[in-house]
């Protein structure tokens, strides 16, 4: 344990001076020659001979619960995963829409966990909101909103192509971004708003939120654009130089606190 506790110790260390290259190397000789696999998503390590690609539940089946729900979630949670890991981003969400139309499941990536909710779907359907403000006519925003609501029928009944074809003309013809995690939609801008979270270091520059917004700005056109390299560069050029951690999930950006507590989170 010990042996253990030093090691990530000294890879922390190395990913703080920025040495990745022997936080790599530490890595590697936890998992080759300790067993051990660090998440650093989640602050934690195991050594018990599973791995961290597997999400787990959260909570007990419910009454009437189909006795096949993990049969069936399962295999759909590791073909998403392995799309993400190709940068399929379009992909992986498509089976996270399905998970949640279809079985009512919904996903905690950070956690790597499920839940299921306690109604369906169907008997509550997912409302589109715009995420702007503007002074278009009614008669257009009743397009596209019309066009948004074929677009989400064709994903749930896994009709990508129209889906996909409804997303390029919503762009092409009414300069219309979707974002289908938020469920909002705006004019001749991503919908991608992050707000910042933590504390203001004293003494910061007034100029760093400023610089940090628009390249926050530029890395969300880049992902509406299906840019992913750019948008994973300006991601870590964020990191690099300004030290700032991007939730894209909470669409929250905050200054990098540094040092965390690793936990085994009884995994040891």
């Amino acid at each position: 344990m010990d042996a253990i506790n030093n090691m990530l110790r000294e890879r922390l260390q190395a990913k703080l001076t920025r040495d990745f290259e022997e936080a790599d190397r530490i890595q590697i000789a936890l998992e080759t020659e300790l067993g051990v696999l660090v998440n650093d998503g989640r602050k934690e390590w195991r050594a018990d001979g599973g791995d961290f690609n597997v999400y787990e539940r959260l909570g007990r089946p419910g009454p009437g619960e189909d006795a096949d729900l993990e049969s069936k979630v399962t295999p759909l949670l590791r073909e998403r995963m392995a799309l993400r890991k190709d940068r399929d981003y379009d992909g992986a969400d498509q089976i996270k829409l399905q998970l949640r139309n279809e079985f009512s499941v919904f996903i905690d990536d950070r956690q790597r966990t499920w839940t299921v909710s306690s109604r369906r779907a169907d008997e509550t359907p997912a409302v589109w909101r715009r995420g702007d403000q503007g002074s278009e006519s009614d008669e257009l925003v009743e397009t596209i909103e019309g066009l948004i609501a074929e677009r989400a029928a064709a994903k749930k009944t896994r009709d990508y192509n129209t889906s996909d074809e409804i997303h390029e003309r919503l762009r092409t013809e009414f300069d219309v971004y979707t974002n289908d995690r938020l469920m909002t939609w705006s004019i001749g801008h991503s919908p991608m708003v992050y707000s910042r979270g933590g504390n203001t270091p004293e003494g910061e520059a007034p100029e760093f939120a400023a610089e940090v917004i628009t390249l926050i700005n530029e890395r969300s056109e880049a992902k509406a654009q299906r840019n992913y390299d750019l948008a994973d560069g300006i991601r870590d050029r964020l990191k690099s130089e300004y030290n700032v951690f991007c939730d894209d999930k909470q669409f929250e950006w905050r200054i990098d606190g540094g040092e965390r507590r690793w936990g085994g989170g009884g995994r040891r």
